[in-house]
């Protein structure tokens, strides 16, 4: 953050979820409680000075935690957030499996991982978005995904997923008329990356696909 602070103040203006990584990308398994809470303490110090933003979620680097770390962050109330789907984007050497991994292991109310390391994650992820919104799924942040699943993040909890009654996102009279699944939650957003696909108009960003953010679509 310290070194990209526009790059985060984007992100929360155009009302991505932020969250805690840790400050200093340790792993965190290892630390105690005292560490684990000057570190995310730190974090979220920064994360608020930079933003105006204070982080209710955290994934710790690797996946890695301990009970430490999990009193650590029920005390400093955030809750752990995981991922459900990982197609090891970063690899380069596996940059062609990332697309078939993540059309054929993704589904409703499921987490995906993805970073913005490389150029195939990004390309990789804008295929991925368009293929699943053709199918009827919608993306949302993953406070909005447990909204959905009927349940309230607890502090010091990890999640992964969340089982989606069928259409629970959609109105009674809209459950007669579609059969759209429900939503799917990008862990990354690849609109971090200033790529010359994308045009600024809010939330969300696409110039090729059907997306429209909340802005567009109330001027439409």
């Amino acid at each position: 953050i310290e070194k990209f602070p526009e790059i985060a103040q984007r992100m929360a203006e155009e009302g991505h979820e932020l969250g805690l990584h840790s400050n200093r990308h340790d792993y965190m398994q290892h630390m105690t409680k005292e560490e684990a809470l000057d570190d995310l303490s730190e974090c979220q110090s920064i994360l608020t000075e930079t933003t105006g933003v204070s982080a209710r979620l955290f994934r710790p680097p690797g996946g890695l935690y301990s009970q430490d770390l999990l009193d650590a962050s029920r005390e400093l109330g955030l809750s752990i957030v995981f991922w459900s789907v990982d197609p090891h984007d970063w690899d380069k050497e596996k940059a062609s499996q990332v697309l078939p991994y993540l059309l054929s292991h993704a589904s409703a109310g499921d987490i995906v991982l993805m970073h913005d390391l490389t150029e195939h994650s990004v390309s990789a992820a804008l295929s991925f978005i368009d293929t699943m919104y053709a199918k009827g799924y919608e993306f949302c942040t993953v406070s909005e995904l447990a909204a959905l699943s009927g349940e309230t993040l607890s502090p010091g909890t990890y999640y992964n997923r969340w089982k989606l009654a069928a259409r629970s996102w959609q109105s009674s009279s809209a459950r007669t008329r579609s059969t759209k699944p429900p939503k799917a939650s990008m862990a990354t957003c690849p609109t971090i990356r200033r790529c010359a696909r994308f045009r600024s108009c809010g939330r969300r960003r696409r110039m090729e696909s059907a997306w429209l953010c909340r802005r567009c679509m109330a001027t439409r």
